[in-house]
């Protein structure tokens, strides 16, 4: 093959041409707002942030910042990382929708640690499954899901705007772990947004049913 020669000026628009995407990458930030399972992979909303160089009225380059949302369907299987990401929300599913199976023998709300801590053959979360959440609020959460109600059947569950911290009217009592695995569960999404995917692409969720065809 014979080698292609350019010249000074070529490689000089070649390597300015590089720098300036490495910057556009570097520059962007995204925020996670909604995310959930599709029959495949994922659904997430995204809040996007570019900060870029612009030439200011005095001729010397000015930083600005402009956002804008974006919708993007995944078809890549998430990895087994995200997917224990959303069931630790699975207890707070339980809880904030009040299911019977959230209240011991004397009608006392079983935390979320002791409800994560059960065995999963014996556990009720082991017939709760989250398709998906928005945050899109940044200070609370709605959780979606769906319960095993009698053998195959499912039960669709969600939670109204669940507040982590402030709100005393609207005040629930694990808000602080609540924010801490929503955070986690926030962390997965972005990295599954930038190609974490799982090895295996014949993974496929444990139940569903059509609500999981439905978005924020």
């Amino acid at each position: 093959m014979k080698a292609k020669t350019i010249t000074a000026d070529e490689l000089e628009e070649k390597k300015e041409a590089a720098e300036a995407a490495r910057e556009i990458k570097e520059g962007i930030k995204i925020r996670v707002l909604s995310a959930r399972f599709n029959k495949v992979g994922l659904d997430i909303e995204v809040e996007k942030t570019v900060t870029r160089p612009f030439p200011g009225r005095n001729g010397e380059l000015e930083l600005r910042e402009f956002s804008n949302l974006e919708k993007s369907k995944f078809i890549f299987m998430p990895h087994e990382d995200l997917r224990l990401a959303f069931d630790l929300l699975r207890s707070h599913l339980l809880i904030i929708t009040e299911q019977k199976e959230s209240f011991d023998a004397y009608g006392e709300t079983i935390s979320p640690q002791s409800l994560d801590s059960m065995e999963e053959d014996v556990s009720p979360l082991a017939k709760i499954k989250v398709f998906g959440f928005n945050a899109s609020s940044g200070y609370s959460v709605e959780i979606v899901g769906s319960k095993i109600i009698r053998g195959k059947h499912t039960l669709g569950l969600a939670t109204p705007p669940t507040f982590f911290e402030g709100y005393e009217e609207d005040f629930y009592e694990y808000g602080d772990e609540l924010k801490h695995v929503v955070m986690h569960a926030i962390k997965e999404v972005e990295l599954y947004y930038h190609g974490k995917y799982a090895p295996d692409s014949q993974l496929s969720l444990d139940f569903e049913d059509d609500s999981t065809e439905e978005t924020f």
